[in-house]
Parts: C-alpha cells; sequence; structure tokens
C-alpha cells in the first residue's frame, strides 16, 4: 500500500469552513478498515489518526500498526510557514515542500449532496453529506462525510501551507468540522473510516509545532511500498 493512501485521508479529514466555535487541543479519530484484503494488512493498519489543533499550528499522525512508524507525525508550523515529518526512531525532521504532497493534495469534489441523516457523534450533532468526484474514464469516486457545525478548525493564515497540504476553503466540499468520514480507494478496493471518539479541548503550546531540538534535519522523500 502507498504511503499516499494514508496522507490523502489526513488531507481530506481537514475543513476550514466556518462554524461556531474554534476547536483548540486534540482529537482521536477511531481508524478502521474494510474490504478483501483488508486482513492481511492488519499489521500495518493504525488504530487510530491523532489531529492536534494550535493557534499557529497543526499536527497529525497514526498510532498503532506499523504505518504509524513509516508516516511518522506530519507537523504545519504556520508562524514559520514550514510543513514536515518527524521520524522519532530516527531522530530526524523531514522537511517537505509542495512538490512533496502534489499528487496528494485535495480538489473539490464535483457534487455535494447534503443526505437525510443527522446523528450523534461524540456529543455533537452531525449532518451526512455525500461527496461524489467523477474520473476521466467515466467512474466516480465518492466519500460519506458526517460534520457538525458547532465546531470549526483553526484557519491556517499562510498561503504556501494552505497549497502545500491542500487545504484551500472547504477542501472537502462539506461545511463544519468533520467528525466521520467513510472513504473507499478505487485502487485498493478498501473502504476506510474515521470516526471521532474523543475531543480534548486542553490548549496546546506553539512549541509543539516546532521542529524538534536536537533532531536531525533533512529534506523529505516519498518512498511507496510496492
Amino acid at each position: 500500500m502507498k504511503q499516499s493512501i494514508l496522507l490523502m485521508v489526513f488531507l481530506t479529514t481537514i475543513s476550514f469552513s466556518q462554524a461556531q466555535k474554534t476547536f483548540y487541543g486534540t482529537i482521536d479519530y477511531q481508524f478502521t478498515v474494510e474490504g478483501e484484503g483488508a486482513e492481511m494488512l492488519g499489521f500495518m493498519m493504525p488504530e487510530k489518526m491523532v489531529v492536534q489543533y494550535g493557534k499557529k499550528g497543526m499536527k497529525m499522525y497514526f498510532e498503532g500498526g506499523a504505518m504509524s512508524v513509516m508516516m511518522g507525525k506530519i507537523v504545519l508550523n504556520g508562524k514559520k510557514n514550514q510543513i514536515f515529518q518527524v521520524k522519532d526512531e530516527e531522530l530526524t525532521a523531514y522537511l517537505m515542500g509542495p512538490e512533496d504532497l502534489e499528487g496528494n493534495q485535495v480538489t473539490l469534489p464535483d457534487e455535494v449532496i447534503k443526505e437525510d441523516e443527522v446523528i450523534e457523534i461524540s456529543g455533537r450533532s452531525c449532518q451526512k453529506y455525500k461527496t461524489i468526484k467523477y474520473t476521466e474514464d467515466g467512474g466516480e469516486s465518492v466519500q460519506y462525510i458526517w460534520s457538525t457545525e458547532e465546531l470549526k478548525a483553526p484557519e491556517v493564515s499562510t498561503p504556501e501551507l494552505r497549497a502545500v497540504a491542500g487545504m484551500n476553503l472547504g477542501a472537502n466540499g462539506v461545511p463544519g468540522f468533520p467528525m466521520k468520514s467513510v472513504t473507499f480507494d478505487a485502487t485498493t478496493g478498501l473502504t476506510i473510516t474515521l470516526l471521532a471518539t474523543n475531543l480534548d479541548f486542553t490548549k496546546l503550546s506553539n512549541k509543539e509545532f516546532d521542529l524538534p531540538k536536537g533532531y536531525a534535519v533533512e529534506e523529505f522523500q516519498m518512498t511507496t511500498d510496492e
């Protein structure tokens, strides 16, 4: 499985649409994979994805499974206009640029359909949406997103960071803050589900989004698992 598949999941979870309360803190998403071959990939798959929002940055990483080690932590520092990958086991941070995520940038869907379903997730009322992207061969890529308009993610004011991470306003085309997503990956035949299970409103220090002290700093190189 390519690392870019999980990196895409990172990015499609992000939303910068307007809502009532800006969320600063940590959110845990339960991570599940279904489909043919999912059991064989079980040792690689993480148990959850963690996203941390601060006033000057954002951090995303997986916990559990071999993929958490392979992906490391993706950190955006809006104050210093940096995005980098941290590999704690290597004591190294890898600086990333637009060219490193060129194939993973999130584009707006061709269609967003508000569905007749509202559910409660982690104490928040969430509206279900269906997003569709049409492919050149006449097919379509479908994603379902349940979002709450009670929260919004902090805006990233630096244009360069938005371009790198595909975080243009409403990157997933859905209003509000994403609490659940179901994505079918046509390449692997797997269905990936993210479900918000815990929201911690504890404020994070800006230092959380700095390059870690004592770590080597190198240029990022995208690798794939064939």
